[in-house]
């Protein structure tokens, strides 16, 4: 979404002071269950009485409803209609270095490197602030990979 000179994210942190074996899928999970919640909230939004400016408009019982095309109904969403990127970080105050997947593909068990072309990653968004008050005794990266 972008409004003139202004562009909009959700930001979300984890703040962890233990190293979190699983945290490319539960950070995974919790963004897309942030784009899923917008995409409730934009069929809802067609649902509602004030109805949009494009799109064919209905009247319904008394109230407003813009038509959407089958594929429009189908996902509940219009061609055109735009999410709000959604940037996650693991903040990490653990005194030991991070030493979990940074990444989904990590984790995964692939034996053919084939398959990577089919598979979508996670990467994480690493901030440590120990890397940055000792960078030369820490051993931890605190930028995405």
């Amino acid at each position: 979404m972008k409004d003139e000179n202004v562009i909009y994210v959700i930001l979300g942190a984890e703040l962890q002071d233990k190293v979190h074996y699983g945290m490319p899928v539960k950070n995974g999970l919790y963004d897309m269950l942030g784009y899923s919640k917008q995409i409730a909230e934009i069929k809802r939004s067609y649902r509602q009485d004030n109805a949009a400016e494009e799109g064919e408009i209905t009247v319904d019982n008394g109230v407003l409803k813009i038509k959407l095309s089958s594929e429009e109904f189908l996902s509940g969403l219009r061609k055109d209609d735009k999410l709000i990127p959604i940037i996650t970080a693991v903040v990490y105050f653990g005194e030991e270095p991070w030493d979990g997947q940074k990444s989904l593909f990590e984790m995964l068990d692939v034996r053919d490197e084939r398959l990577y072309r089919f598979l979508s990653d996670y990467k994480l968004n690493m901030i440590s602030p120990v890397d940055w008050i000792c960078p030369k005794t820490s051993s931890r990266s605190s930028t995405r990979n």
